[in-house]
């Protein structure tokens, strides 16, 4: 006769004996993850010694504030206005600013002229170098522009220098005096003289 064993319960001799108490089994962990951690000995070190818990990472800081004068202006932005030349609304662009010399710097004067002016006064030292080698291609593109949008053009400024090393530019630039859509002159008074 079999004895019952210890624990007082039955043996079924086709089953395998129970166990009574079941290891806990670690929780998988993904490969490249660190384990897991209960508690950061660290911060319960700080707590433990009455001292906020250290923080792994900064907070950004706010900029700090001054709370003395603004810096001045290094320089006034250049600054283009409107005129009225023999009753004709002019936009006079200000000789201070970056080159012109692309279809986009035609269409922000273009822009800046639109419903205001009928007709914009462009400084020839403004114009890029390339605009007055004709080769480049870069005078035909901007002149095209205002042509397009039905804006006068006026270059105004001593040009002499360029007029005298191009033949073609001067040729451009008679063809052009004898039109109603694109003008180089001195001054403004001379081009009071095509608003006429």
């Amino acid at each position: 006769m079999t004895e019952p064993s210890g624990t007082g319960r039955p043996t079924d001799p086709g089953q395998p004996p129970a166990q009574e108490h079941e290891e806990p089994q670690p929780r998988a962990q993904h490969p490249g993850q660190p384990p897991a951690q209960e508690h950061d000995e660290r911060q319960s070190t700080a707590q433990q010694a009455g001292q906020p818990p250290a923080q792994e990472h900064d907070e950004p800081q706010p900029t700090a504030q001054h709370d003395g004068p603004e810096p001045a202006d290094q320089g006034e932005e250049p600054v283009d206005r409107l005129a009225e030349r023999n009753g004709v609304p002019v936009l006079v662009v200000s000789a201070d600013g970056p080159p012109v010399g692309t279809t986009q710097d035609a269409l922000d004067l273009i822009g800046a002229s639109y419903g205001r002016s009928e007709v914009v006064a462009l400084p020839a030292e403004r114009l890029d170098e390339r605009f007055f080698t004709l080769g480049t291609g870069v005078a035909g593109e901007i002149m095209q522009k205002f042509v397009n949008y039905r804006i006068r053009l006026a270059i105004v400024g001593d040009i002499s220098a360029h007029l005298a090393a191009s033949s073609a530019l001067r040729a451009l630039v008679l063809e052009s005096n004898r039109g109603r859509q694109i003008w180089f002159v001195a001054d403004l008074d001379e081009l009071d003289t095509h608003l006429a």
